[in-house]
C-alpha cells in the first residue's frame, strides 16, 4: 500500500488544481460510486487499498480533458499520462490484486469527470 503514496499525492495535487472544494467532491464521489461497484460486483475477496482511488484520480483527469476540452486540463491529462500511462497494465488480473478496484475506480473517476464537465460542453455547443 505504501507504494500507492507517490501516486496519490501526485494525482490528487493534479485534480486539487481546480480547488480544494473540488477535490473533496471529487475524491468523495470516486470513493462512493467506486466502493459501491466493487461491493456490488467484485469477487468475494478482501478489497483494501488506496488503488481504486488512484485508478479514479487518473481517469478523472483524462475524462476531464475530454469533456472540458481546455488547455490546461489537456496539460494535466498529459502528465497523468505521461507519468502514470503504466496504470493501464493494472486491469489484468493479477494474483492477490483486487483488479476490481482498478477498474471501478477508472469508470468512477470517467462517471465523475461526465458528471462534473459534461454540462459545460453542452452548452459550448
Amino acid at each position: 500500500m505504501l507504494s500507492n503514496l507517490l501516486p496519490f499525492i501526485v494525482l490528487s495535487w493534479l485534480v486539487a488544481t481546480e480547488g480544494v472544494r473540488r477535490y473533496a467532491w471529487v475524491a468523495g464521489l470516486i470513493c462512493l460510486l467506486g466502493g459501491a461497484l466493487v461491493w456490488t460486483f467484485g469477487r468475494s475477496n478482501i478489497h483494501v487499498g488506496a488503488s481504486g482511488l488512484i485508478f479514479g484520480l487518473w481517469a478523472y483527469l483524462l475524462g476531464r480533458a475530454w469533456y472540458q476540452r481546455s488547455v490546461a486540463s489537456l496539460l494535466l491529462a498529459l502528465i497523468a499520462l505521461a507519468g502514470y500511462g503504466g496504470l493501464i497494465f493494472g486491469f489484468v488480473p493479477v494474483a492477490g490484486v483486487s483488479f476490481e478496484s482498478h477498474i471501478a475506480g477508472a469508470f468512477a473517476g470517467i462517471c465523475v469527470a461526465w458528471l462534473m464537465h459534461s454540462r459545460a460542453l453542452l452548452a459550448q455547443n
